[in-house]
């Protein structure tokens, strides 16, 4: 039911909102944030992104009828992957910046995280697939030299005299891995020594991982998630196996993203008190966008958005780092311009001010979102990089223009933590405010006591005003007269933010999937020559 025209409506004087009551805190009595702010969701910035993954973000939500975070965030860990340990920012001498992701989307059953997870993902799985049977030609022709090699050998053994060098074993082919999903930490720092530049932990369900973090393997080995911690870093890791060769793993640079979906439940449970106190929580970017109604559509991502986005990965693995005098390869540094120096300056002063005022979770989900801000900086940069971005200067400078984006999608990550986290620390009663307040915005903003009686199972028209008024008298919304063209005027209560979202809905259709800083060009209108470049710089 639309909502009824502003024209037709008189406020009524609201009450005072009762401003000690409009916070909800968690057991340990922390107030996380306000009701109206916290349950507000602020719309995806797609034009925060690079412009070929905010056209692929924008065209996939619409194609899947989706919000678009559910999309932005599994792309932002792939491109994290693609460009891995082949670059690092440097912010100062000591602080060195990684291209790592740990994004969550959070979302009930049947909320379409898997086709957006997939759609983003799908240039890793053609990827993977290629790299499946190259590694299976290659075992092939392994095996037939494997058994020349034993002959020889043995026809050698056989030549006591000969002074002929013995026949030299060939070397067993390794598989680069770039996406993988259910796996052992042992199995994982197998993958990740073969495949130095980094791997992208993936999986639409992420339950089974995070359960993995407290458990212990048996022997009084070390926990996973100190594992975890140390690749979220980028750091070394030596990982010892009792019964495997070679007994002990070295990885100089674990570069590991990880992204995938989970149950709003679950995912209460999986992060309990200790990984909020490890930090291991705080490391995920967090999107938890209102559920809205599937509505059929003919809409698909058009064939040169995702063609520009496959190859837009493909230039990114093929970045290479900087290989040192003994021949090990390193991360190639990255470095702020002056200008650029100025915005993150002004950005880490303002950030540590927010961070001061809070404590518990949210203090520990601020600590990392200061770095994510230089890691996302990195990020955009290198995919304006590779897709040729005029105004860049220099591939090895990081501008103005990637720190502000970075720091605004931080803004809205910010938004999110608040948001998630306060849904996963409030009790049943905040819990069923919450289900009211997201049943309103979807009749728009506003609702009639006797429309609410409608929608809402056993619930008399006399409830629905009790329950009304309970927003009400905590600042949430206020009653306005209706006046009728026919029949006594009635009352109808409004959001307090209903005005900002606009007459109708929620962020739900197309109408936002285009974002209001200049993506306003339809994918038909552009020209194909902008996607289908093909050199790597």
């Amino acid at each position: 039911m639309p909502a009824t025209p502003l024209s037709n409506r008189r406020s009524i004087s609201p009450p005072e909102p009762n401003l000690g009551d409009t916070g909800f805190s968690n057991d340990s009595g922390e107030l996380l944030d306000t009701a109206t702010e916290r349950l507000r969701y602020q719309r995806f910035p797609c034009g925060a992104l690079p412009g070929v993954l905010a056209r692929f973000v924008t065209c996939a939500a619409k194609a899947i009828g989706c919000d678009p975070s559910l999309v932005a965030l599994p792309v932002l860990a792939a491109v994290a992957t693609a460009i891995g340990a082949s670059r690092r920012l440097t912010i100062k001498s000591g602080w060195k910046v990684p291209s790592i992701i740990w994004a969550t989307v959070v979302g009930e059953s049947g909320s379409s995280k898997t086709p957006a997870y997939n759609a983003a993902m799908r240039p890793l799985f053609t990827r993977h697939a290629r790299a499946i049977r190259t590694f299976e030609d290659e075992r092939a022709k392994y095996e037939e030299q494997v058994a020349w090699w034993e002959k020889r050998s043995a026809e050698w053994k056989r030549e006591k005299k000969s002074l002929e060098q013995p026949p030299e074993k060939p070397t067993e082919p390794t598989l680069r891995r770039e996406i993988v999903s259910d796996i052992t930490i042992e199995a994982l720092a197998v993958v990740m020594k073969n495949s130095p530049r980094g791997v992208l932990l993936g999986c639409d369900e992420l339950s089974a991982m995070f359960g993995s973090f407290g458990r212990y393997k048996s022997g009084g080995g070390g926990n996973d998630a100190s594992h975890y911690l140390s690749m979220y870093s980028g750091q070394s890791i030596t990982v010892d196996r009792r019964t495997s060769t070679p007994p002990t793993l070295f990885v100089p640079h674990a570069s590991l993203s990880i992204c995938g979906g989970i149950q709003p439940g679950i995912l209460k449970k999986s992060l309990g008190s200790e990984h909020i106190e490890n930090g291991l929580a705080a490391r995920f970017l967090l999107a938890m966008p209102p559920r809205r109604p599937k509505v059929w559509t003919e809409d698909d991502i058009p064939s040169v958005v995702e063609q520009s986005y496959e190859r837009l990965i493909d230039k990114l693995f093929a970045l290479e780092g900087q290989q040192k005098e003994d021949g090990s390869i390193e991360p190639r540094l990255v470095y702020l311009t002056p200008e650029a120096k100025t915005e993150w300056m002004d950005y880490y002063n303002s950030h540590g001010a927010e961070q001061v005022q809070l404590s518990g979770a949210l203090a520990a989900a601020w600590s990392k979102l200061e770095e994510t801000a230089a890691r996302l900086a990195l990020i955009f940069h290198m995919v304006r990089v590779a897709s040729k971005d005029p105004t860049i200067e220099h591939p090895d400078r990081v501008d103005p223009k990637s720190v502000q984006s970075a720091i605004r999608l931080v803004s809205w990550f910010k938004n999110e933590a608040r948001r998630v986290y306060g849904k996963l620390t409030q009790g049943e009663e905040a819990a069923a405010r919450d289900r009211l307040i997201e049943l309103i915005e979807k009749q728009g903003g506003s609702i009639a006591p006797w429309r609410l009686a409608q929608l809402k199972a056993g619930c008399s028209t006399e409830d629905a005003k009790i329950l009304l008024q309970s927003l009400v008298k905590r600042g949430i919304g206020r009653w306005e007269w209706i006046e009728a063209t026919r029949g006594p005027s009635a009352r109808e209560f409004v959001l307090s933010h209903s005005d900002d979202l606009g007459e109708g809905d929620i962020p739900n259709e197309s109408d936002e999937l285009l974002d209001a800083d200049g993506l306003d060009v339809l994918p038909d209108e552009l020209d194909d020559s902008e996607y289908l470049d093909t050199e790597v710089f």
